[in-house]
């Protein structure tokens, strides 16, 4: 197998792995904005307060819908883009040919911008799901821990459902951060793909014009020996 075909199989193995895993990074948010009556945990900021003998959390300001959006719509992307060109280079890799360099640029391209995408994405789940760990665990909670949210429901009187929160921003997470490094892997392939074919063309380029010089100086002895016997 060439270094083309070993390339292309890894690209398609790369491209399976992302199609997988976008579906931990968009659909765990969806569920828990759905589970949440729309809000997004994100950045959320709230209080504790004793009210009826009981603790219970007031004066909740949503992080903005945009955040979980941009997370979901990242995936959704990885997710679209990932299954496009992995039946692409499968059948390329089942006809044994690699693609050209205009797709292995326009690929880089591709890439390099959700690279950025699921970088920037990644970052806002964890940051963001940090802050919300962080009210969730204050002292007048009976919470050592943001997993404990998890099996002890405390959001009724908000209208939430807050079961299963902590699992699916764990996915969450885990998927965006798997995203991005599959991205990344692909971005670096496909710059080795233009790097691979630049070497290729500049080879041949060097050949054509040894090939040149080989047959002028042919060509210039026998117009010497013409001469020469004349």
């Amino acid at each position: 197998m060439g270094l083309g075909n070993i390339l292309l199989l890894a690209q398609v193995t790369l491209y399976l792995i992302a199609f997988i895993l976008s579906f931990f990074m968009f659909v765990p948010i969806s569920v828990n904005q759905n589970d949440f009556d729309g809000h997004c945990l994100l950045f959320a900021t709230g209080k504790w307060s004793a009210t009826r003998g009981a603790v219970e959390l007031n004066n909740v300001t949503w992080g903005t819908s945009s955040t979980c959006n941009f997370a979901v719509f990242s995936g959704v992307a990885v997710m679209l883009s990932s299954i496009a060109y992995l039946v692409w280079y499968s059948i390329l890799l089942f006809k044994a040919v690699d693609s050209s360099w205009l797709d292995a640029f326009l690929c880089g391209g591709l890439h390099l911008l959700l690279t950025i995408f699921t970088f920037a994405s990644s970052l806002t789940v964890s940051l963001g799901f940090r802050d919300w760990c962080t009210i969730v665990i204050e002292s007048k909670t009976n919470f050592d821990s943001c997993e404990d949210g998890d099996y002890i429901p405390f959001g009724e009187h908000l209208g939430i459902d807050t079961r299963h929160f902590y699992t699916e921003y764990q996915m969450a997470q885990f998927g965006a951060w798997a995203v991005w490094i599959c991205q990344l892997s692909l971005f670096n392939l496909a710059i080795i793909k233009l790097c691979r074919y630049n070497s290729q063309e500049a080879f041949l380029t060097s050949m054509g014009r040894e090939r040149q010089r080989l047959i002028q100086k042919v060509q210039s002895r026998s117009e010497y020996s013409a001469a020469a016997s004349t």
